[in-house]
């Protein structure tokens, strides 16, 4: 293994601490949402009103926020560190396997937040909203990509085992980047 430079050694760290906030914010973004559906038909619970929903909205806002931020802070530490990894993909096996989850479901995601979660953080910060009609947007938004959620989570999580463990490295004799 070559000696890593200084910066991508911080790069790396950055995406990490911003795949880790982007990965608990969007867990706990979904599971709260989840958690005012009664079943897999996405029919609302009995016991919720428009103003209780209103709330649970209203407690969604930063869990929202940071995974929107959060992701696309993600994106550009990764992007960086690869840049300045110095690493030869070729030689690196769990780089490129790296750099091609992040590049296949980043336009998924970008495309959710930008259609569903910018409009519904707009709304939720205008207080002007109707929660039933909020609740119907983010069904659509469920609808959409319904995988992705689970597809996204297993990506974040493939990556910490990619960095950490390092498969598919190529061995030599030199140390060559």
């Amino acid at each position: 293994m070559p000696k890593l430079k200084s910066s991508y050694k911080i790069f790396i760290f950055l995406t990490a601490v911003a795949a880790a906030i982007w990965l608990g914010s969007y867990v706990s973004r979904f599971s709260a949402f989840y958690n005012i559906f009664a079943g897999p038909e996405l029919d609302i619970r009995g016991d919720l009103n428009p103003e209780s929903i209103r709330g649970i909205f209203f407690g969604l806002l930063s869990p929202l926020s940071t995974s929107i931020f959060s992701y696309f802070s993600f994106l550009v530490f990764f992007y960086l560190s690869v840049i300045f990894s110095g690493l030869n993909i070729k030689r690196h096996g769990w780089l490129f396997i790296s750099l091609l989850m992040v590049t296949l479901t980043a336009p998924f995601e970008i495309f959710l937040i930008w259609k569903y979660d910018i409009e519904m953080l707009y709304q939720i910060l205008s207080s002007q909203f109707d929660s039933l009609e909020l609740v119907s947007f983010y069904i659509d938004r469920i609808k959409m990509f319904s995988f992705m959620p689970f597809v996204m989570v297993l990506t974040i999580i493939t990556l910490f085992g990619l960095f950490i463990f390092r498969p598919f490295e190529m061995k030599n004799d030199q140390n060559e980047a």
